[in-house]
């Protein structure tokens, strides 16, 4: 039991059934916080779910009646609920109201939308997803605008099956690169993945061919990958095209790894076709490696516990985004226990007081920083990985950092580029070679070429006539001993050899 001075906080995690596999990450989480903040702290954990929900919407339809049930059963405890949710934005759409009505904070470590930064709205929604998808879209448009690709192409996956990442992204890139200024020409097109063929791939590479040499493709991992090769065959691999492909982080049986090698005929097409994409991602891996590798050990042989995940050998960026939510919560609910003790008053756990401990700070965690903006989101940093054809992998090479939104070569490494160089925004002579200036240097070249075939042809012409005349008048009988003569190669005029022979 915790000690009588200590304060007692609830941690309530509303999930998807199978969301279970993360619950290690809380478990580990609140047992080291215990131990760390003994005799301020006392964290427990509560996880609310059922059998059947195993999706968004299934959370989303029951996620008020989850809560309130717990709510109104235990608000008599003095626990200090504080709800979290590994699901999709929907879910907290859902709760905010009632967690605005009991002024109690509400943690995403998973979905995330520009909507929840509106305080006014979400006074206790605080966001600790380790990604966020208009900061993603401000890195694709700051590396845009670093190399001058002004001419983009946008391919929108809108499949039954796609994930809500990508229509979500679809939508910020419509909106963020159609400035009024006109600094962005944009094409936009959608496919649905699950109906599209080798034939439509192949349509689709030459409507891009016909407008942009920079493409944005918004789709799963396996489409991209079958772009990519038809892509390769149609030799538009070459390096006088870029394709930015983007996944939030990897998640398994969601954002699955983007590999060449699937054991297939089309390998070794996919392995030369990865050498021109961008394949921008958020840097979780930091997150990972902050976390000493004796908690990651725990909360894997913990996992196996549960029968749903006992198959499973490695922790997820869930789990990480879990394990980092409730350590840096109960490093505030600390902070705001000492500052109650310092006054003499007892620690006020709402929601709002939550927010503005998170708002526009920053958080030492573990080996590393943890920044928040003014609203209580925490602030994302992504990377751009090339394929390094030797190591046959992707490599990080570009560092985003989130909070000054600057970017830089921070692993040692360079871009490399098939041609030696990053391809234009459009082809010099215009995508259908009517521009001015290559239909001007066309005209002359077509005037030079025929002025020498015509020189060619006289003097071919000539050489024939003298060799018709050397003929003739070795044939009318003249008094020289004998004249042999023998005309080699006249191509051209460019050799012309004449034998002679007494």
């Amino acid at each position: 039991m915790a000690g009588a001075s200590a304060f007692n906080i609830t941690f309530v995690v509303i999930s998807m059934y199978q969301q279970q596999c993360y619950l290690p990450a809380y478990e580990v989480a609140i047992a080291e916080a215990n131990q760390m903040y003994k005799g301020h702290l006392h964290a427990e954990l509560v996880a609310l779910t059922r059998p059947d929900l195993w999706n968004c919407a299934a959370v989303s339809s029951n996620t008020v009646d989850l809560s309130t049930a717990f709510y109104y059963r235990n608000m008599s405890s003095r626990q200090n609920p504080a709800f979290i949710s590994p699901n999709c934005v929907d879910v907290m759409l859902e709760m905010h109201p009632l967690m605005t009505e009991w002024n109690v904070p509400i943690v995403t470590i998973s979905g995330n939308s520009r909507k929840l930064s509106d305080k006014e709205k979400y006074p206790t929604v605080i966001s600790m997803s380790p990604s966020d998808n208009f900061m993603m879209a401000i890195f694709v448009k700051t590396t845009l605008e670093r190399f001058r690709w002004t001419n983009v192409f946008l391919l929108c996956d809108k499949g039954d099956r796609v994930v809500p990442f990508y229509i979500a992204m679809c939508a910020i890139f419509k909106n963020l690169l159609r400035p009024a200024d006109g600094q962005f020409t944009l094409y936009d097109v959608s496919i649905k993945s699950v109906d599209s063929h080798q034939a439509d791939l192949d349509l689709m590479l030459e409507e891009i061919a016909s407008r942009s040499r920079v493409v944005i493709v918004l789709t799963n991992a396996v489409v991209m990958r079958q772009l990519m090769i038809q892509a390769q065959r149609r030799n538009m691999t070459n390096g006088e095209y870029v394709y930015f492909f983007m996944q939030p982080f990897l998640l398994l049986n969601v954002f699955s790894d983007f590999s060449w090698r699937l054991d297939k005929d089309d390998d070794l097409l996919a392995l030369e076709a990865f050498r021109v994409v961008f394949y921008m991602i958020t840097d979780t891996e930091t997150l990972a490696q902050n976390i000493p590798t004796n908690t990651r050990d725990e909360m894997v042989n913990r996992m196996q516990s549960y029968s749903l995940c006992k198959e499973r050998t490695t922790a997820t960026v869930e789990m990480f985004a879990a394990y980092e939510a409730v350590t840096l919560l109960a490093k505030v609910a600390r902070d705001i226990v000492q500052k109650a003790r310092l006054n003499n008053k007892q620690p006020n756990f709402v929601g709002t007081t939550f927010v503005k401990e998170l708002s526009n700070r920053t958080h030492d965690l573990l080996r590393e920083s943890t920044n928040f903006d003014i609203n209580a989101c925490k602030i994302p940093d992504f990377l751009i990985k090339q394929f390094n054809s030797t190591s046959k992998s992707f490599e990080n090479v570009i560092l985003f950092c989130g909070k000054d939104n600057t970017s830089s070569f921070s692993f040692n490494r360079n871009l490399t580029w098939p041609g030696g160089h990053l391809p234009e925004t459009k082809p010099r002579c215009g995508f259908d070679g009517s521009n001015n200036e290559c239909r001007t240097n066309s005209t002359a070249t077509i005037l030079v070429s025929t002025v020498l075939v015509a020189a060619v042809l006289l003097i071919t012409l000539l050489g024939v006539l003298v060799c018709f005349r050397w003929d003739e008048e070795r044939s009318t009988g003249s008094h020289a001993r004998g004249v042999l003569l023998s005309c080699d190669e006249l191509v051209f005029g460019s050799r012309y050899t004449c034998l002679l022979s007494y």
